[in-house]
């Protein structure tokens, strides 16, 4: 499940604990070490009570497929979808040729991908929680890259999204295309982000 590569197979979070509270309101902050590529069956960091980011294991399997995304237009088949935050500072989409992208907010600031989460039992009888990303067709932008992307919430609407409103989607990030070192789960680290191009600097 971790080498998929699609819609949000992957997501960024290095953010501080203070930015993380600053910017979601918290009080309650799980431990996070920095991630540049986390991948669906790692626990990612979802908010389900206003405050409070913990970590969940992201995806699951279904019928021995790998499960880690919910389609938007799904939801009106769950009897009560329980909902989240999934709290990031960007994820990756890839185009047909592999190449990824990074999407981050111009301020490099967290923000929200809209969530629901689940519980399921082993055979064992243990219970675990597990989050999933919710996707909607891909804007003008991004639909050269992929057809589909994550619900990106506003800063205004988390707590509607969390109360079961309509929300509309947040089309202000900034593209970048990476390098190639994100492509596999082996790699997590700074370089994950650099630039395609770097900027060229001036002679000394």
């Amino acid at each position: 499940m971790a080498k998929v590569i699609g819609v949000c197979g992957r997501g960024k979070i290095t953010a501080d604990p203070v930015e993380l509270a600053e910017v979601f309101g918290l009080t309650d902050v799980a431990d996070l070490r920095p991630r540049y590529n986390l991948p669906p069956t790692d626990p990612i960091p979802v908010i389900r009570t206003p405050g409070r980011l913990e970590l969940l294991q992201w995806g699951a399997r279904r019928g021995g497929k790998p499960w880690y995304l919910v389609r938007s237009e799904s939801l009106t088949s769950w009897k009560r979808p329980r909902r989240c935050l999934v709290a990031l500072d960007g994820f990756y989409e890839w185009r047909k040729d592999k190449q990824p992208f990074l999407f981050e907010r111009p301020d490099h600031k967290p923000f929200a991908l809209a969530g629901v989460w689940t519980e399921r039992v082993s055979e064992l009888g243990e219970v675990t929680d597990h989050a999933f990303i919710v996707t909607i067709p891909a804007d003008e932008r991004v639909c050269a890259i992929h057809d589909r992307m994550p619900l990106v919430l506003r800063r205004e609407d988390y707590a509607r999204w969390l109360d079961g409103a309509a929300v509309e989607p947040d089309h202000d990030l900034v593209i970048v295309a990476v390098s190639k070192r994100v492509n596999s789960v082996r790699n997590d680290d700074p370089g994950c982000v650099e630039p395609l191009e770097r900027p060229k600097l001036p002679p000394a």
